[in-house]
């Protein structure tokens, strides 16, 4: 038999006298822990449905590594500091009672809370605490972060989101040791939850995670070490099979299977709109009518300023032309609102989303003076957001939108992946305005496009364009006789 003090999984077999099973995604995972105690992963990112074992497993591991490790010390946050504490309670209940047999190790005997626990002769130990807690003490060689978020309500509140952000930063990264390492398991809850801003922060160079990325049902075929699994395959069928994964799915709907269960925080396809189907051209046809929406934002926090180019064709298909987006103070984003004009052209209409009350008005009221020369409109917007977008939802739907190739392609496609949980919906208010615009207005033919062309260019008056007709007509004619048949 092995030696339980050889491996995280052996350690838990042995706890529970057999109770704990290492199913194959569980011996994944304590590969990674592993990786993680021999220092060469140093920072791990674990995404699991619930009820899958990943919490149970890393507190096999914080009681492994102390053992193993009695120099050492480790903190542990989770959603809540009770919850937290009773982590910390069993692992120090582990090493009291098999401490001294597998590790030769004994717990301080003055070390009575759970929340806070030393091993006898070594400056090793443990310390618990609820994210967003101050976690007075000593610093971490291993920092745990199980699950940072309790339920759809703090996922939701802008906030908390923030509140765990500044707290990671300012107080748990702060607590690493040299050379430590920190893992972070979670369930996903929202596109802009903790693992969220840290991917995004990887992207512009900060520090480079080791993603394990698995879903209650293989979305394709998956190889991360010796772990594979077929698409359309349960993450472990022996805790939750496939035909119980498939009744929650239908139980919960495509936005919180997406995001609790497949570790998606938007519904691939499945949402208000479903864009697996979007075309992406080239380029516009011929002759067609466009107008830019915008929805603004008063500040550089939170939400962001769009103004999106949507353009109608002659045929009645719709084409998202260009995308405008950012964070800018006032002043600045009426400066780009005016050079996006100037850009686009006077034969394009503008489209301002207008906020009630008077300082909506004012703020509408001035964007007009400063686009002089141009066709703008304050829209006061009514209804909510899904509401608004509902029909032009319905073309997306239906296939009758199409994208003009761009760099700004793939963040529109995420918002209207994620609409209306997602962080951003500021594009999609700027579509829905543009759309209902143009959605009445017919196109005109070949003739009246290039006649309204050559007024654009500075040709002269369109009663001289050559392309009309001139018709003579005598004194008293009559009507009918100027088109004679």
């Amino acid at each position: 038999m092995e030696n339980p003090s050889w491996h995280p999984a052996t350690l838990a077999s042995h706890v529970s006298q057999g109770r704990w099973i290492c199913y194959p995604h569980l011996a994944l995972l304590s590969g990674k822990l592993l990786e993680v105690a021999a220092g060469t992963c140093k920072r791990l990112m674990v995404q699991m449905p619930p009820r899958h074992g990943k919490s149970l497993l890393v507190n096999y591991f914080c009681a492994w590594y102390l053992g193993n490790f009695p120099d050492k010390r480790v903190i542990l946050a989770s959603y809540e500091s009770d919850i937290a504490a009773s982590w910390g309670r069993q692992a120090r209940q582990i090493l009291e009672e098999y401490g001294p047999e597998l590790f030769d190790i004994t717990i301080q005997s003055d070390s009575h809370a759970a929340h806070r626990w030393d091993i006898a002769n070594h400056p090793g130990g443990m310390i618990t605490g609820g994210c967003r807690s101050a976690l007075t003490g000593r610093g971490f060689h291993i920092g745990v972060i199980d699950d940072p978020i309790k339920d759809d309500l703090q996922a939701a509140s802008p906030t908390f989101r923030q509140r765990t952000w500044d707290w990671y930063l300012s107080t748990f990264s702060t607590r690493m040791q040299r050379d430590g390492a920190i893992i972070l398991i979670q369930t996903r809850w929202h596109e802009d939850d903790l693992s969220g801003r840290l991917l995004r922060a990887q992207e512009e160079g900060g520090d480079q995670w080791d993603v394990v990325k698995l879903p209650a049902l293989a979305e394709e075929n998956e190889s991360i070490g010796m772990w594979t699994r077929a698409e359309g395959e349960a993450l472990c069928p022996e805790l939750i099979p496939q035909e119980m994964l498939e009744s929650t799915r239908d139980r919960l709907g495509a936005y919180w299977w997406a995001t609790l269960y497949q570790q998606r925080p938007f519904p691939k396809g499945g949402g208000v709109f479903k864009v697996e189907g979007v075309e992406v051209v080239d380029a516009l046809p011929p002759h067609c009518l466009l107008c830019r929406g915008w929805d603004l934002a008063a500040s550089v926090d939170g939400k962001r300023t769009a103004g999106v180019l949507l353009a109608k064709s002659a045929s009645g298909e719709f084409f998202v032309v260009d995308s405008v987006t950012g964070k800018w103070l006032p002043g600045e984003r009426d400066q780009v609102i005016k050079a996006t004009a100037t850009r686009d052209g006077s034969q394009v209409a503008i489209k301002i989303e207008q906020e009630g009350g008077s300082g909506g008005i004012a703020q509408v009221h001035s964007l007009v003076r400063n686009l002089a020369g141009f066709s703008v409109e304050g829209i006061r917007a009514t209804g909510s957001k899904e509401v608004r977008a509902s029909p032009f939802a319905a073309q997306v739907n239906v296939g009758n939108v199409k994208l003009v190739k761009g760099d700004w392609n793939s963040d529109l496609i995420s918002e209207l992946e994620s609409f209306p949980t997602g962080e951003y919906s500021d594009q999609v208010d700027a579509l829905s305005m543009a759309f209902n615009y143009l959605a009445d207005r017919r196109v005109g033919g070949l003739p009246f496009y290039l006649a309204g062309m050559n007024r654009l260019v500075g040709e002269d008056d369109w009663r001289t364009d050559d392309m009309f007709e001139t018709v003579e007509r005598k004194r008293n004619a009559h009507w009918s006789t100027d088109f004679p048949g």
